[in-house]
């Protein structure tokens, strides 16, 4: 017990070390950008309060964007690589990856403000299991492109399928991981889904102001490839 409880600690400690904004400061003067706004019509937008790889992409370029969530993606797929060999069937790799995602998401010395954790999620997955990443990004397109008709669901509720992904494959260990990804991600993330939530009943999702506005975003690179192929296809955007 005294083991696990310390191997967590180290986990969330680890975790909470916010690389985007460690990247941000080294790299400009400007306090790190803890939030992405989209924009589009008649003063209409959304708030979205995290810092993550794409805030820094944003602020510092593409190959920056992309040393962070690389190095995001490390602080939980080696030690998971590390544990598993030497603690074989002791699940310690799943409490390390489990922790390491609360402090990534919910870290203290940021008053609980941090990312909203795809990296470090596909990080344990390109560990125990890389297929998981692909089977539930086009889950999460299908159901809400074409079932719930929400593409901000769409781009974001992909770790929503990882505890039925890893229910069908049998691995236990990962479903627990799985969901206990979701039970903080959702909560962290209640203000941006009230705002989906109120612009979709409102119908914005329906404007060629909103598609434009929300394809020229990392959130809607997969719309934007799906809809020009004719994958879907909305008349206003004719």
């Amino acid at each position: 017990m005294l083991r696990a409880a310390v191997l967590a600690a180290a986990a969330y400690a680890l975790g909470s070390i916010q690389v985007p904004r460690v990247i941000q400061r080294m790299v400009s003067d400007e306090p790190p950008l803890d939030h992405l706004t989209l924009e589009w019509g008649d003063g209409k937008a959304m708030r979205f309060d995290f810092a993550g790889a794409t805030t820094v992409e944003v602020t510092s370029g593409p190959a920056l964007g992309i040393v962070a969530a690389l190095l995001d993606m490390a602080k939980v797929a080696l030690p998971v690589v590390i544990l598993r060999r030497t603690h074989p069937g002791q699940q310690l790799d799943t409490l390390w990856a489990s922790a390491s995602s609360v402090g990534q998401m919910l870290p203290l010395q940021h008053r609980l403000a941090g990312g909203r954790g795809d990296s470090v999620t596909m990080g344990m997955c390109l560990a125990r299991d890389p297929l998981a990443i692909p089977v539930s990004i086009v889950a999460s397109q299908l159901a809400g492109l074409y079932i719930l008709r929400d593409p901000l669901l769409a781009a974001e509720g992909w770790t929503a399928f990882l505890p039925l992904y890893f229910a069908a494959r049998r691995k236990p260990d990962l479903v627990v991981y799985a969901l206990v990804v979701n039970a903080v991600r959702w909560p962290a993330s209640i203000k941006e889904l009230r705002q989906v939530i109120h612009y979709h009943r409102a119908g914005e999702y329906e404007t060629r102001e909103f598609h434009e506005a929300f394809e020229a975003t990392h959130f809607g690179y997969i719309h934007r490839w799906l809809r020009q192929r004719g994958l879907i296809r909305y008349d206003y955007m004719d």
